[in-house]
């Protein structure tokens, strides 16, 4: 098991609370996760906690710890303690801008003990896990328990060695006692002492937070010796929120703080990189690749024809910086593709003859737009079909509507030329602001059916009819993380009586944009998704395209880019993705 989830049932008021209807309901959501879980709770909701928990099927009971306060809240917390010690001679101040009814002193008190049963959870750590999540019950009385926390307790946490890098921040080497996880609202910034003191401050979200076991260990340490002196210098007491930022600012203190709202996303927008594992090639294999001026190379496509192996590779006219940005290479402030093709040994995969550049003259399409921002054919994916060596790719300026649209046709190779012919741009009765990342399809049991995937989740496979795309095959398959948007992204092979292809998801609100992949295995019959890999990447945090891979005896090989550029052909053992 990889997570304990921590909550508590403690009475903070001052006064009995008699209908439990609703607070059970809500802690109810979090027992059906039937994940580990420890309950603190404050003696005088004993009974009714205890004898809740009784009533529950053993597979739901053998997951819960009860943790029983010695005292009342006021009694035991530390944070309530310090805060009305002897030494102040009046009651702390509140914050002056604050919603009286809820935000009361004893309130706040309770919002920064959590801290405190974290670390009592970590200490017992009855269920022997490396992470552990505070999960306020109350979010469940709107909505259900996300299931990425069962994603995660069912694959687990890695220890990460790496903080991935961001607009302002470099890469970086990552300690275990740092690698905490907060949503929050506000970005990183310099809040002063007097906003922390009178208004509340949304950086952070302090219902549900995700750490290592050292990590909790170290946020209660800094609790311990910071509190009380924020409040011997400031002589109020504030949220939880505004005094996580008030660590951030002021001590060595370093969590991860991921952009969310108080809704589901505190939950759902849990950062992709924290489960996705690096993977380590065996072998790494460069090509030649001829330089074209103010361009890089970039994304490559290969198919098996007649013997040999075509490889298209895309050259763009841009260059991402450290910051996620990029910047042209050229004077003409546009986004342009260029494409070249070469063959490659289907043996050895190395490169076998020089490039040729593939002509857009004869695509059959009205001419194109060129005061688009975007030109070109982008993203070239090859494909066979009744022996016709054929392409689909992205354009823009060709598109006819100036926005990301699909088009398909003949990749026609003669000789020291190679052209693109007789495209279509395929049409759809649901159209979305940008079509991008369709799958040529090439079924074994339907040879002559030319299908292409158009989405993952919900799973829609089609074909062209008089121009428009008309859906076959539609199912409501689930991935692991069902909030996360799949999207293309190789060709699709045939192995061991299954069809298996490469999909990627990339993050939100994540600069450098970051991009994780997983393999999809499809029923041979009737080609529903069954079964999927852990998330992962190839080589780096950041953009990373594949458009097409291999499978040779016991091995993945995979052509990839990094950053629209660095173009690199890696080799796995199947094993490590199954």
């Amino acid at each position: 098991m990889a997570i304990t989830l921590v909550t508590a049932y403690v009475n903070y008021y001052r006064t009995p609370i008699i209908n439990h209807k609703f607070r059970l309901r809500s802690l109810y959501k979090l027992f059906l996760l039937k994940m580990p879980l420890i309950i603190f709770v404050s003696p005088d909701f004993a009974k009714i906690v205890e004898e809740f928990v009784e009533k529950q099927a053993i597979t739901i009971k053998d997951n819960i710890r009860l943790v029983f306060l010695t005292g009342s809240f006021f009694e035991t917390s530390f944070i309530y303690l310090t805060a009305t010690s002897d030494k102040y001679t009046e009651p702390l101040r509140l914050p002056m801008e604050r919603f009286e009814p809820k935000d009361t002193f004893d309130y706040m008190c309770y919002l920064n003990t959590k801290f405190e049963y974290m670390k009592e959870a970590v200490h017992i750590n009855p269920f022997q896990t490396s992470h552990f999540a505070w999960c306020n019950y109350e979010l469940f009385r709107k909505w259900d328990c996300p299931g990425i926390l069962n994603y995660i307790n069912s694959n687990g946490l890695p220890i990460l060695n790496h903080r991935p890098p961001t607009e302002t921040h470099l890469e970086k080497s990552w300690n275990i006692e740092d690698q905490i996880f907060f949503p929050g609202c506000y970005p990183e910034g310099k809040y002063t002492r007097k906003y922390l003191c009178n208004k509340v401050c949304w950086r952070y979200c302090g219902d549900f937070f995700l750490g290592t076991k050292e990590s909790v260990i170290k946020l209660h340490q800094l609790y311990l010796h910071h509190f009380p002196h924020f409040i011997d210098t400031y002589n109020t007491m504030i949220w939880d929120m505004n005094f996580l930022t008030y660590l951030e600012q002021e001590t060595d203190w370093y969590p991860y703080v991921y952009y969310a709202d108080h809704s589901t996303k505190l939950i759902e927008n849990f950062p992709l990189f924290t489960f996705a594992n690096k993977t380590r090639p065996y072998k790494s294999l460069y090509y030649d690749y001829p330089t074209v001026i103010h361009y890089n190379p970039s994304s490559g496509s290969m198919v098996k024809y007649n013997d040999k192996m075509v490889f298209n590779v895309r050259y763009v006219n841009y260059w991402y910086k450290t910051d996620g940005h990029c910047v042209n290479m050229d004077d003409t402030k546009k986004t342009i593709t260029k494409n070249r093709m070469f063959y490659l040994d289907p043996k050895t995969y190395e490169k076998t003859s020089k490039s040729i550049v593939v002509s857009e003259e004869f695509i059959g399409l009205p001419e194109p737009d060129d005061n688009e921002n975007f030109q070109g054919i982008e993203d070239i994916r090859l494909y066979v079909h009744k022996n016709e060596l054929k392409f689909l790719a992205t354009t823009v300026n060709f598109s006819g509507c100036a926005n990301n649209r699909m088009i398909y046709g003949t990749y026609l190779v003669e000789d020291d030329s190679v052209f693109l012919k007789d495209a279509k741009v395929m049409k759809t009765r649901f159209p979305r602001y940008k079509e991008k990342n369709w799958i040529p399809f090439q079924s074994k049991r339907e040879p002559d059916v030319e299908y292409f995937i158009y989405s993952w989740y919900p799973f829609k496979m089609g074909i062209m009819e008089n121009d428009y795309f008309k859906v076959t095959h539609s199912y409501d398959n689930s991935f692991p993380i069902n909030t996360i948007t799949i999207r293309g992204s190789s060709n699709i092979l045939y192995d061991h009586n299954s069809y298996i292809a490469l999909v990627h998801v990339s993050e939100e609100n994540s600069l450098p944009k970051r991009y994780f992949h997983m393999l999809v295995w499809l029923d041979e019959e009737s080609y529903c998704p069954l079964r999927h890999s852990k998330l992962f990447y190839f080589d780096q945090y950041g953009p990373e395209f594949c458009l097409s891979f291999d499978i040779q005896n016991d091995n993945y090989i995979f052509w990839i880019s990094r950053y629209d550029r660095d173009p690199v052909t890696l080799y796995y053992p199947k094993k490590l993705f199954h």
